[in-house]
């Protein structure tokens, strides 16, 4: 449990996150990463235990400040690794949504449409 006190340290310490941020992407205003930081997991693995619960935070690390700081952000599906979807996350400024998007359909449109899974 966070007091207000507390509350206040947390609010002070995410815009000073999201100050670094805006920075950083006025001089790259377009960021393109993983959206797990390895290869996907089957299917329940996330849920089997806790250490995998506490892995699975681990691997959306490149995600969890997007939405923290609500970054405009679009997933793209890049492939399969044995057998499992692959991705990467385009990552734009605030309030360029149209960049990103632009961004995600430019790599579609260079890797085609993919459809890792039969969705049946």
């Amino acid at each position: 449990t966070v007091d207000f006190a507390g509350n206040v340290e947390l609010m002070m310490k995410r815009h000073e996150i999201a100050r670094a941020w805006s920075a950083y992407l006025e001089e790259h205003p377009l960021i393109v990463g993983p959206v797990w930081t390895a290869p996907q997991f089957t299917a329940g693995w996330d849920a089997e235990s806790e250490a995998n619960v506490i892995a699975t935070l681990e691997l959306m690390r490149f995600v969890t400040p997007m939405n923290l700081l609500g970054l405009p952000a679009a997933c793209v599906p890049t492939g399969l690794a044995d057998g499992l979807p692959t991705g990467v996350q385009v990552v734009g400024r605030w309030f360029r949504e149209d960049v990103c998007l632009e961004a995600a359909e430019a790599v579609e449109a260079s890797l085609g449409t993919i459809t890792p899974i039969d969705p049946r």
